[in-house]
């Protein structure tokens, strides 16, 4: 049973791949070298707040502590915003002074949270193997993804939320 249990296991690994049925021993003839992926979303609370509030696009926009009390810290800002100075962590009326026009939005986790989910949920369709660290990075185990994907399959995960947003807007 193992032995018939092993050439299946290499009949599915070699039919994934696009090679031949009789590939037979093929991983331990060439060794696959491992592809790990860490896909770290930046400035990612501002992003999720632009996908639903247009007018913060091409605008210098942060998420921040309290903007009507203009007291905290920004948790995250775009990068028209970072062109101005602003970073994370920088105390609110230290950022106001270096972009006066910065529009603030307030924290909404659940948002965050859910648009989250969203995004792994689209990054594990490239890969079973995906451990998420925080609420905008993972890493994702792409061993052997060219052969599913094609090249450059960095590329089409890097895309593959604009052409998702694209499609949630028709």
């Amino acid at each position: 049973w193992c032995q018939t249990n092993r050439h299946w296991e290499r009949y599915l690994i070699a039919q994934t791949l696009g090679l031949p049925h009789n590939a037979g021993d093929y991983r331990e003839r060439h060794p696959m070298q491992k592809v790990i992926f860490l896909v770290d979303m930046n400035a990612f609370f501002i992003s999720c707040e632009m996908t639903r509030n247009d007018s913060l696009v091409g605008t210098p926009a942060a998420v921040a502590g309290d903007p009507k009390k203009r007291t905290g810290i920004i948790l995250a800002a775009n990068y028209e915003a970072r062109a101005c100075g602003v970073k994370t962590a920088m105390v609110l009326h230290e950022a106001l002074k270096l972009c006066p026009k910065m529009i603030l939005v307030p924290p909404d986790h659940h948002f965050y949270g859910q648009k989250s989910e969203e995004v792994m949920a689209l990054l594990a369709s490239y890969t079973p193997i995906l451990e998420q660290n925080s609420i905008d990075e993972a890493w994702l185990d792409m061993t052997g993804g060219e052969g599913l994907f094609g090249k450059p399959v960095d590329q089409k995960i890097a895309d593959a939320p604009k052409k998702h947003r694209g499609q949630g807007k028709k």
